[in-house]
């Protein structure tokens, strides 16, 4: 069975701001089920809408972005780049349940790696995920990431743009 396709639709990233800790608190709670199934620890973050914020503050900002996966201008879920000093970085990302299966989450990756590679040369991407979560890791690899470590509660998938 072929996925819907997302080309009739328009996807984007927006930077998030302490603004839209409400808005985001919501939308994560409401998945909260949903993640949980494939990333449990991630399901226990954002437990009040000022956890969201100090996520999402000034001071988070120099090695933390976050930005709003946005479709048709709506926001369907959420991805974010931790930046290392090495010119390297880890891509997250979680898509609302009522939006999965329209590879968003390989459109917001493809995003987060453009911007971070332009604005910030970032040339080494990681994706740290757990390992029942089949369909992040077919995103990834669908995007050329290979398997580069197994720890206890994850694996790795690495992206080095210079080889």
């Amino acid at each position: 069975m072929t996925p819907p396709s997302t080309e009739s639709s328009t996807v984007a990233l927006r930077r998030l701001t302490i603004d839209d800790s409400d808005m985001y608190f919501d939308a994560f709670n409401t998945n909260r089920e949903h993640i949980a199934r494939y990333d449990p620890r991630l399901a226990r973050s954002f437990r009040t809408p000022s956890s969201v914020a100090l996520s999402l503050s000034d001071f988070e900002a120099t090695h933390r972005q976050h930005f709003g996966v946005m479709e048709d201008g709506q926001f369907v879920g959420a991805a974010a780049l931790f930046l290392s000093d090495n010119r390297s970085a880890d891509i997250a990302y979680w898509i609302d349940q009522r939006h999965t299966g329209k590879r968003l989450g390989s459109h917001a990756s493809r995003l987060l790696i453009n911007h971070a590679s332009t604005t910030a040369g970032v040339r080494r991407f990681d994706a740290v995920i757990a390992p029942a979560n089949i369909p992040s890791i077919k995103t990834v690899q669908r995007l050329g990431f290979t398997h580069t470590a197994t720890r206890e509660e994850d694996v790795v998938y690495s992206l080095d743009l210079l080889k």
